[in-house]
Formats: C-alpha cells, structure tokens, sequence
C-alpha cells in the first residue's frame, strides 16, 4: 500500500489535519483480525487524540492502515497495550460508551465536512455504526439506529490488540463525481 505526501489542510475547528490518499490494495488480506504487515505493507498513519483533548499525542502506540479494492474499504488498527489494562466491554450493537477504547473512522462521504458514516470497534470485537448530519449538531444529528453491513474481526495478544474491518462500497453513500478517494488524520 503506498500513500501519498500528506498535504496539510484544516478541518473546522481551525485545527491543521493531514489529508493523505488511499491506495489500491496491491495484495489479498487473509480476514481474520489479525494485522499481517506483508499484506498491508508497512505504511501507517500517526494519530492524534480525539477525547479527552483534541490533538493531543495518545498515550498509547497505535499503527493504523486503510487501503480498497474493487470491493470493500479496509482498515486495521494494531493497538499497544498492557492486554490487562484493555477496556472494552460487551454490548449490544450500536450501544456505545467513551469509557472504552475503540477504533473510529468517520467517512465524509459527501465530501461536505458536514455528513458523514462513522464506524467503531471495540478490543472484543462489537461494532457501532452511525449516521451523522448537519455537522453533529443539534439533537437529531447523530443516528444510532442507521445500521449498514460490513464486517471487523478482532484479535488479542501480548502486545495489545488488532483489528481489520472491511467495508463494501455497495454500504456506503457517496458521489461519483469525486474523482479521487483519500482519508484526512485528525
């Protein structure tokens, strides 16, 4: 998977992002939560903290990878941690709490900074999918009960947690007209 020099932008909060191309999947990934590097290659993307402070350096190491194919767009994540300090709690599907780690990805689909689909797993493995609007503002912005199919599958071991979730583009919404995909890190 190759990406391109990320281009500094701002999202906006006024806060610099990076925007970063996503590339064609150059080898087939055995589905099976475990993040192999010869199958993702070995370029990542740096995170910043969302919450509790914005664009803050995590506390934790976290290697994140996106990539498509004529199908799906994937994503993995392999999350450092001490296995006995990983929180993440069994619930029904949508039902969701920051007390827990989790790894989000928020599609603008639209390419309006406004509407977007946000996907979230957790370290053991349940899924929450959402529908935002009008920015996440106000009290109908955020709709839980919007459910799409994909998949993730989770693994753990001594070093943390790993996931890969792959996403059919038949899943999502989206204009033709953009010519080009890519993913803003903020």
């Amino acid at each position: 998977m190759e990406m391109s020099n990320p281009v500094p932008t701002n999202d906006k909060s006024g806060k610099a992002a990076t925007l970063t191309s996503i590339s064609r999947l150059r080898n087939t990934i055995d589905f099976d939560g475990q993040v192999d590097p010869l199958e993702w290659g070995s370029d990542t993307l740096d995170f910043v903290s969302h919450w509790p402070s914005y664009s803050n350096k995590p506390n934790t190491r976290t290697r994140f990878s996106m990539a498509y194919d004529e199908k799906y767009l994937y994503f993995s994540a392999i999350c450092y941690d001490d296995p006995g300090q990983i929180q993440g709690s069994y619930f029904e599907r949508d039902k969701w709490g920051l007390s827990m780690e989790q790894i989000a990805i928020l599609l603008d689909t639209y390419k309006d900074q406004e509407n977007g689909l946000l996907f979230v797993v957790s370290p053991t493995g349940f899924r929450i999918d959402v529908s935002v609007s009008n920015d996440g503002q106000g009290e109908l912005s955020v709709d839980l009960s919007w459910n799409s199919y994909w998949e993730a599958k989770v693994t753990r071991n001594g070093e943390g947690w790993m996931m890969e979730a792959r996403i059919p583009f038949s899943s999502l919404r989206f204009q033709l007209t953009v010519p080009s995909a890519s993913f803003r890190n903020t």
